[in-house]
Order: structure tokens, then sequence, then C-alpha cells
């Protein structure tokens, strides 16, 4: 059985990612479709399109396949008692997810964007930097996270490029319609950044920063902090006994 996104690994898709005025009554639907599909034989093959960490799945799961009888016995929110049950317990392991998944599914309807030749980011000066920021724009620093730590523009937004890039920009930009600036280190794909945006409908890129940072601008710098830190008392974790700590670059204050 090919279940799409209805029943998961140890879980059952969400129903909230189409608003929350629909999220109820299509729970209520998904308790329907999953006590049709526990008819089928207990060694029946479940096949879904989602898991191992889906922001589609409630609660989220680790594995990709499973099938009817294991998710008859062990299923948390099939051994639900009744459809109130059912519904209340799908709606508890909702966690968040970006905004942008609200509003892809009707560009999808629409069609994409057709791009005419490879996109590009124009480079930027400084001062130009400067001037979309006061205007409302966003700096994205995609440098890994050691390098933004020990000097970045103030106010910009550390989201490291990887494969998980898009989700992170879509959570943090919520208005896809915010011109974006780039800053990239050296070696680094710019043509992946501009890539993974369009994907979620990110295409107001005002450019780069032309030779990374610091490219003329002043540099605020982050402290990373090691786990040995972390653990020491709460008055000191404030940073309050030694404020100096606050705006230096990496160290181990372990």
């Amino acid at each position: 059985m090919f279940t799409g996104g209805s029943l998961l690994v140890g879980a059952a898709a969400r129903t909230d990612l189409s608003g929350p005025e629909h999220t109820e009554p299509l729970a209520r639907s998904q308790y329907a479709s999953l006590r049709r599909l526990l008819t089928l034989p207990e060694a029946t093959p479940v096949y879904p399109t989602h898991g191992a960490g889906s922001f589609c799945s409630a609660p989220p799961g680790a594995e990709r396949t499973t099938t009817i009888g294991r998710e008859r016995a062990a299923s948390p929110l099939l051994g639900a008692g009744d459809e109130d049950a059912f519904v209340k317990a799908l709606l508890a392991g909702l966690g968040t997810f970006p905004p942008y998944f609200l509003r892809l599914p009707e560009e999808n309807r629409r069609g994409p964007a057709v791009l005419a030749s490879a996109p590009a980011l124009a480079p930027l000066t400084a001062s130009q930097v400067r001037a979309i920021r006061d205007e409302g724009g966003q700096v994205i620093d995609v440098r890994p996270v050691a390098d933004y730590a020990a000097g970045h523009i103030p106010g910009s937004l550390a989201i490291p490029l990887r494969e998980a890039f898009a989700t992170w920009l879509g959570w943090l930009v919520p208005d896809p319609a915010t011109p974006l600036v780039i800053v990239a280190g050296p070696g680094q794909d710019l043509g992946e950044v501009v890539w993974q945006a369009l994907k979620i409908g990110y295409d107001n890129l005002a450019g780069a920063l032309a030779g990374g940072m610091p490219a003329g601008h002043p540099a605020a710098v982050t402290p990373l902090l090691t786990p040995g830190w972390l653990s020491w008392p709460a008055a000191r974790r404030t940073g309050r006994m030694r404020p100096a700590w606050r705006w230096r670059p990496t160290r181990d204050l372990s």
C-alpha cells in the first residue's frame, strides 16, 4: 500500500498545512482514512511518501517503511479510542513549520515562473548593502557558523549554506518580498544560494556583497560558547560576572 501523506511510520500526516480553519476537519477525515487502511491484512507493506524528519509528519518519525500490522499494534495515534481522542492526539503532536508551506500550494497550482537564463547575484558595494538594509532589506550570511561569529554585518541572519538552507530562509524571513543581500565566503556556490531561494518563491535577490566580509563594513562578533560553559551556575551563564565576554571573538570559556 502506497499511503501517500496519510498513514506514516508511527504517525500520520499533519492536517494544519492548509490553514488553521481546515486543521480539525481534515483531522477527522484523516481518522476515517486510517480506519479504512486498518482493514487491510496485517502483513501489507506500507510505503508512505513522508518520513525521516519530514515537517509533514505528526509526530515526526525516522523510518521509511512499515506494515499495517505493525502500525495497528504500535502507533500511538491508531491506538486512540475514538475519533475525538484521535483528533486530540493528532493536534497535540503538531509542531511549527515554515510559513511558506501555506503559500506554496497555490503557487504550485498556478505554475512556476519560467527563467530565461541561469539566475545570478549582482555584486554590491558596502554602501549599496547599507542602503538596501536601511530600506527594509535583510542581509543573509551563508558562511559557516565560526566565520559568522568571528565577524558579521550587524543585524544579518546566519543561515549557513547547506541542504536545509531554503527551509531556514523561509522560516526566518517570512515575507518573500523582502529584498535579500547575500554574504558568502570564498569558494561558496552563490548559484546554489539562488536556486534554493527560488525553490520557495524568494526571488527578490538584491545581490551579494562584493569581496565578502569585511569589504568596508563594520563587523559585529558573537562568542561561540562551549558545552562546559553552559554547565556553570545560571548567574555566570548570563555573563553578568564578566560582561567583557559578550562581544569578544570566539574563545574557550570552559
